[in-house]
């Protein structure tokens, strides 16, 4: 099963809208329920939320998604020198555009690879409880420290929208020791 981008939204297709339209009797009612605040507009990590247990709530979302019923929304996205030169031409002439800040670079565990996941999974299971395993999981199958840094950036983003941007942030350092 693909995993979903925190941050991507996601949108009913036409069998969604059917499925909630005649009740389909094979959607458990939280996923049900999940599919009905699917609006194009909230972000998986919102829509996670919602449910009373996040871990779960992204995993009703993917099976939504696998089901056929709902689909991440494709936004084109411009490159920085075209939303640069696109600013600048309705800028005011005077005024200097400034270019798009850089993403901060992801940083590498500074423990090894095998202790960090170990202490990243400890915090997660501390603080969420058993509803913290399919996010321990997809800590666990990470092969390199740049690929476990990049998904303990991804979680805390995920962490930060749907609990607590602290603890998402506490979370961070216990995983990737900083």
């Amino acid at each position: 099963m693909a995993e979903l981008n925190p941050a991507s939204q996601l949108r009913k297709t036409e069998a969604g809208m059917l499925a909630i339209k005649e009740r389909d009797r094979t959607l458990l009612a939280r996923a049900r329920t999940l599919l009905i605040m699917v609006d194009g507009t909230k972000t998986v990590a919102q829509l996670a939320a919602l449910n009373a247990d996040v871990a779960q709530g992204l995993e009703l979302l993917a099976h939504l998604e696998q089901l056929g019923f709902v689909s991440v929304v494709v936004k084109p996205v411009a490159a920085p020198t075209q939303r640069v030169a696109a600013a600048a031409s309705t800028a005011a002439p005077s005024t200097p555009v400034a270019p798009p800040p850089a993403a901060a670079p992801v940083q590498a565990p500074v423990r090894d690879l095998q202790t960090s996941i170990r202490m990243a999974t400890k915090f997660l299971e501390n603080w969420m409880g058993p509803g913290s395993e399919p996010l321990c999981i997809q800590l666990e199958r990470c092969k390199t420290s740049q690929e476990f840094a990049a998904k303990v950036q991804e979680i805390r983003v995920l962490l930060a929208t749907a609990r607590s941007v602290k603890k998402a942030e506490e979370f961070s350092i216990a995983a990737l020791g900083a």
